[in-house]
């Protein structure tokens, strides 16, 4: 017996939390014109942990906001230095951001929920001292 609905597998959330999430993606400025991809895979960040996936989950999502020219709003910028696109842009990678991180995450982001910046510097001062796996290595 199963729990499908029309050849569906179940969607039990809380049981089997999806590992990857798909968002379109692309900077302000590139609104213009094609972009190589609009919609991209993105892994789902872990809590902190031991089981945490923050050193793989950065480096794809670098990589990502890299390639849609939106990976400039990650770094503190002062307010007279932005581009035009700089609001709309920190939106989308914020908005991106959320749905990319488990719940577990969000507490972490709650300081200043409107600015990508910051976010992914709670991000990473949450992760730090967990992405060894809990595991000290002296030297």
């Amino acid at each position: 017996m199963s729990n499908d609905v029309d050849g569906e597998l179940p969607n039990n959330q809380t049981k089997d939390p999806p590992t990857h999430f798909s968002i379109p993606l692309g900077s302000a400025s590139m609104a213009t014109t094609t972009a190589p991809f609009s919609i991209t895979r993105l892994p789902i960040l872990k809590p902190p942990g031991p089981d945490t996936n923050y050193l793989d989950w950065i480096l794809v999502i670098n990589q990502v906001f890299k390639k849609a020219k939106l990976k400039y709003v990650l770094s503190p910028i002062d307010v007279k230095a932005r581009p035009a696109t700089w609001e709309e842009d920190n939106n989308t990678v914020c908005a991106a951001i959320f749905q990319i991180v488990d719940p577990a995450n969000l507490r972490y982001c709650q300081g200043n929920p409107d600015d990508a910046s910051a976010i992914w510097s709670a991000l990473e001062r949450a992760h730090q001292d967990s992405s060894t796996g809990g595991k000290v290595y002296w030297m």
